[in-house]
């Protein structure tokens, strides 16, 4: 796997791993942002106001190239595509959490969300017409990282039926966000669709849209001007150049590799604050981290069988337009 074929194009693996990288050191900043900036720089705006600003500085530099170079824009079945993939991947998951905030802790989000790479060995075969062969012992590599991710950050079982129903409710978006990183891989990866740049344009233009609205109607209290100058800045830094990046890895990496990034932000976040904040980490901890570092690194690191030789009825593996890491 030194290389592999995009569009015609060879992309060394050194580059997809250091892009991805730098994206999982950008997811990891977020929540370090009160520790890593002065107070007045760490003030932020509402939850979905603040989500929305990235997602349209996005969308204004996907519609100013396409316009720039004319490329065709998405229509018909890929335009609803790519609303449904803007939709299912930023605007829902973003109420679900909204809703469930009450009763499930924000330490418990993220663990939860260690189960999207499950939910994507299990998806990916079954959406956007893929078809992958899987890794060996994907699944356990998968569980082993949640088993890692629950040790760093435990969950409380719900005592209550509406901490059980927002519990559900953090798992629900957790597997509406596996779905729409697989249909969007296999969206990116086909030929058949609209250039990248559109397609990256409607897909953050729906969601902006979405949380948006949601801001409308969810967001307590509403933003203030004092804050606009700080979260501009840190969209334009930090969260604007990670979506970019997501963009361009949803082009060359399985959509189970690139599930993996909800294991390796968190996994940098606890050794980086703890080094922050001076506090010494627990053995259960370090057991934990070992768990996730082992089973997300195999996921995304492991070489996925070669296709199996024609028989005489035919090539074994069926012709997809997404091609796969």
């Amino acid at each position: 796997m030194a290389q592999r074929a995009i569009g015609g194009r060879e992309r060394p693996r050194e580059a997809m791993l250091g892009a991805f990288s730098a994206l999982s050191v950008l997811w990891a900043c977020g929540p370090l942002r009160a520790a890593l900036l002065p107070a007045v720089w760490s003030a932020s705006m509402p939850r979905f106001a603040a989500q929305t600003m990235p997602l349209g500085l996005v969308a204004i530099l996907g519609a100013t190239f396409a316009f720039w170079h004319r490329t065709e824009w998405p229509r018909g079945g890929c335009l609803r595509a790519a609303i449904w993939i803007g939709l299912a991947l930023f605007a829902l998951p973003g109420v679900m959490v909204h809703y469930a905030a009450g009763w499930v802790s924000g330490l418990a989000q993220t663990a939860l969300f260690a189960l999207v790479p499950v939910f994507s060995i299990v998806l990916e075969p079954h959406l956007g017409g893929l078809a992958t062969r899987p890794i060996p012992g994907g699944l356990l590599a998968a569980l082993a990282a949640l088993l890692g991710t629950l040790l760093v950050f435990p969950v409380a079982i719900p005592v209550s039926l509406e901490a059980g129903g927002a519990f559900a409710l953090v798992i629900l978006a957790a597997f509406c966000v596996a779905a729409a990183n697989c249909y969007a891989v296999a969206a990116f990866q086909n030929p058949a669709f609209a250039p990248a740049a559109p397609m990256i344009a409607v897909v953050v233009s729906a969601g902006a849209l979405g949380l948006g609205m949601a801001s409308l109607f969810l967001d307590r209290p509403p933003w203030q001007r004092t804050s606009l100058a700080p979260e501009l800045l840190w969209a334009a830094a930090v969260e604007t150049p990670s979506l970019l990046l997501l963009f361009w890895l949803m082009r060359r990496l399985s959509a189970v590799r690139l599930s993996t990034r909800f294991v390796f932000g968190p996994l940098l976040i606890v050794p980086i604050g703890a080094l922050l904040l001076q506090i010494p980490l627990a053995t259960r901890t370090w057991l934990g981290l070992l768990g996730m570092a082992g089973g997300a690194g195999y996921l995304l690191l492991a070489r996925e069988p070669e296709a199996e030789p024609p028989t005489l009825l035919g090539d074994s593996r069926p012709e997809s337009p997404a091609s796969h890491e």
